[in-house]
This record gives structure tokens, C-alpha cells and sequence, in this order.
């Protein structure tokens, strides 16, 4: 069976940018690494605004085809800034110099909702810098990672040693920053790295769910280092994307699907790219029958000839799949079980009893959002969401209203679910 990241390496085009392949790197600081010398030079201010000012602008080669691949990782091109960024990152002579390009020079801060590829792209920069500068560290890891280590070298005395790994560090990526502890030791560690990767001018990398000024538990000093480099949204892919990978993805695996079959696929709410990857490489290892009623593979019969011509259509694809048309408990489902991983909670806590702040505020934003994107009547919707009576729901709808227009977190919430509810 052939994987999503294979597959998903077969559709990329082979072209100037750099070979995809390789596995996901991610190891934790205390690691063993290779010696390395950086040397990338700080970035002017009048370097960082040109870049951005071609990101809110023209995207050059990135708007001429809906989708950028970067090492196997597909990138919605109008995630215009970003895409700049990784076309430098793509280009072999990019890597020609010993020292890094001024403009791209760090910290980078990459940010976007749930699900939108942040840690696929993490790993995918370590790994295209373990290609590309072998004899220079790089480590991916998490927020929670970062302060768990830290935290063991401080108390186990073993500071002096973290810190000489990771002044050996040419790269640094640190996922998920939005979770990182509110302890003042970790934050001032963190400040402290940047100064000291910016002074030697190497590359730190962090990601997050949320925008710089919605990090209002880190401290000022964090968040003004950040601010000061490179500002990268990345967003999962749209339709119009989402279409051109499943033609590439089918294209690649020799099947066939005609027209309404792939925007079938494309409006399907997968949970991300490589689960879209893996149902189109799906159909192309069921079997199917041939115009002359003879069972064959995808791509060729056992003696190894080609298909014989035929194009799947969507309802062959939906019962291949199991994509039914959306029903009403389905979407209400779908609905609760995005909003719960949303805001880090089981369903079940969800649709529970529970009176909690986190967990009435979720269920609230579940309800408003079937009310909103289904045709569900208030009914159904306190049914599914534990019994509730109708006029629970409506009220949970008023409240969930009011609350997103003086509550940035809440209002964030309900735009970041409604474009993955109806854009998946």
C-alpha cells in the first residue's frame, strides 16, 4: 500500500526546485548533532518590507499554478509571503552560498489554523536543510518539548550543556509556540536564543494557531523579537487548490475521473492533505471492471498492459469512498467533533453535562455553527448535543453571538471552523 507522503511525493513536479523525499525528522535538543558553522546575515528592514510587499502583492511564479510544492508538501499559492519564501528555499542556488540570504534571515513565525500543514512544513525545512547543509545541526521539536528539556537540563544541572547544543544549532524549529508553559524561566530562555541565533546568524523557526497579538501570555519582549522578522500565514488549501492536487494525485496514480468526480473529492471535509491523498491512492488500488468485463488494477492488468480507457464518475467514486452526501446527523457530527478538537476536548465532554467555561463556551460555538451552516432545526441540534431542549440551543446561539463581538479568541474560533467546515 502505497503511502500519503509517497503518494504525494509521485504528483510533485520534478523541476528546479529542490527533490522531495526523505523522512520526518524530529528530534528532542538533547540530541546528539553534527558540527556546524552558520552563517546567514541579518536581514535589513528594507529587505523584510520588500518581501512582504511582494507577499500582499503579485506572487510571481507562486500565482501561476493554484498549488507550490515544497519537498512533497503542498502549499496554497495565495499564501502569497510564504510561498516567496519557500520558492528561495526551493531554488538550488539559493544554497550555492555559504551564507544565507539576508531577507529570509530569522526569526520566522509561521501561523495559520488547525490543521493547515504548520507541523508538516516544520519537519519538511529540516529536512530540506539536512539535505542541503548536512554539516549544520537542525532540530525540529515542539513548544512543550522545548520547555520539557530545558526544564530537565536547569534541574538536573546540566544548563551548560543545553546551551552549547543549541548554540551549535544552524536551525531551530519550534512548533505549536501557542502552547508554550507560562513559565518565566522557558519564556526568558526562548528571548534569550533568539538574540543569541540572531547574533550568529542562524535560523529560528516557530509556528503557531495564533497571530502574534493573540499571544497575550507571552511576554512583551518575546513577542517584539518575533515581530521583527518574518511573518508567514500559511492557510490549508481552497477549493481551487484543492482541485488542481486531486487531478495531479490522480493523474500521477493513471486513473481517470471526470470532472464531477474530482470537485467530489476536492468539497469532501478531509481532515488534511495526506488523507486526501490517501483516498485518491485508494482508488487507484481498487480493482475495477474493465470495458470488456475483465478486472484489472488501476494503472494496468496483470500482464502490465495499460487500462483500458474509463474515467470514474462521482457516484462511482462516492460509493468507492463511502462519500455520502452530507445528512443532517453527519454534518451535526462533523460540527461537534472539529469544534471539541478545536478547543482541545472530547466529545463527549462536549456533549455532556458539564457547566465549565471552556466546555459551554465550545459546546455554544458547536451550536451556533450547525444552526448556521446546517439546515438542522434547534431540535435536532440540542438532541445530538446531549439532550438539550430547543430553547437551550437558541439561547447558546445569542450568548455564542454576543460573545464573538467582544471576544477575539471566540470570534477567531468561528471564522477559523467555518472555513475548514465549508472549505473541506
Amino acid at each position: 500500500m502505497v503511502t500519503a507522503t509517497a503518494a504525494l511525493q509521485r504528483a510533485a513536479p520534478t523541476d528546479r526546485r529542490l527533490a522531495h523525499g526523505g523522512t520526518d525528522i524530529r528530534e528532542s535538543l538533547p540530541g546528539e548533532e553534527v558540527e556546524a558553522q552558520t552563517g546567514s546575515q541579518r536581514r535589513r528592514s528594507g529587505s523584510r518590507n520588500r518581501l512582504r510587499d511582494r507577499g500582499n502583492g503579485a506572487a510571481g511564479d507562486s500565482q501561476s499554478a493554484p498549488i507550490l510544492w515544497f519537498d512533497g508538501l503542498a502549499i496554497d499559492s495565495r499564501n502569497t509571503a510564504l510561498c516567496h519564501v519557500l520558492q528561495r528555499l526551493g531554488c538550488e542556488s539559493y544554497w550555492a552560498s555559504s551564507r544565507l540570504d539576508p531577507v529570509l534571515a530569522g526569526p520566522w513565525f509561521i501561523y495559520g489554523p488547525p490543521r493547515s500543514g504548520k507541523s508538516h512544513l516544520a519537519s519538511a525545512l529540516v529536512r530540506v536543510w539536512c539535505r542541503q547543509r548536512p554539516e549544520q545541526p537542525a532540530v525540529c521539536t515542539t513548544a512543550t518539548e522545548f520547555a520539557s528539556t530545558f526544564a530537565d537540563a536547569l534541574d538536573n544541572r546540566r544548563l551548560s550543556a543545553w546551551v552549547r547544543r543549541c548554540a551549535r544549532l544552524g536551525l531551530l524549529v519550534i512548533d505549536d509556540l501557542h502552547v508554550l508553559p507560562e513559565r518565566s524561566d522557558v519564556q526568558q530562555e526562548l528571548v534569550r536564543l533568539l538574540d543569541q541565533f540572531s547574533a550568529r546568524e542562524a535560523l529560528l523557526v516557530v509556528t503557531s494557531r495564533l497571530e502574534l497579538s493573540e499571544l497575550t501570555h507571552q511576554p512583551p519582549e518575546l513577542i517584539s523579537r518575533l515581530q521583527a522578522g518574518l511573518l508567514l500565514e500559511l492557510t490549508a488549501p481552497g477549493p481551487e487548490a484543492r482541485r488542481a492536487l486531486v487531478e495531479r494525485l490522480a493523474a500521477a496514480a493513471k486513473i481517470l475521473l471526470e470532472p464531477r468526480a474530482i470537485k467530489a473529492i476536492a468539497r469532501h471535509p478531509w481532515p488534511n492533505v495526506p488523507e486526501l491523498a490517501e483516498a485518491v491512492e485508494a482508488l487507484a488500488q481498487l480493482p475495477l471492471q474493465a470495458a470488456n468485463g475483465k478486472s484489472v488494477s488501476s494503472a494496468a492488468d496483470l500482464s502490465g498492459q495499460p487500462m483500458p480507457s474509463r474515467s470514474l464518475d462521482e457516484r462511482e467514486v462516492r460509493r468507492r469512498l463511502g462519500l455520502q452526501r452530507p445528512q443532517a446527523a453527519a454534518a451535526l457530527r462533523q460540527i461537534a467533533q472539529r469544534t471539541a478538537r478545536y478547543f482541545r476536548l472530547p466529545l463527549a465532554e462536549l456533549r455532556g453535562p458539564s457547566r465549565r467555561r471552556a466546555v459551554t463556551t465550545a459546546r455554544g460555538v458547536a451550536a451556533y455553527l450547525a444552526r448556521r451552516l446546517t439546515g438542522c432545526s434547534l431540535e435536532a441540534i440540542g438532541q445530538f448535543l446531549g439532550g438539550r431542549d430547543h430553547t437551550t440551543i437558541l439561547h447558546a446561539c445569542q450568548q455564542t453571538e454576543q460573545l464573538a463581538r467582544r471576544d477575539p479568541a471566540v470570534q477567531e474560533a468561528i471564522k477559523d471552523l467555518s472555513r475548514l467546515l465549508t472549505r473541506w
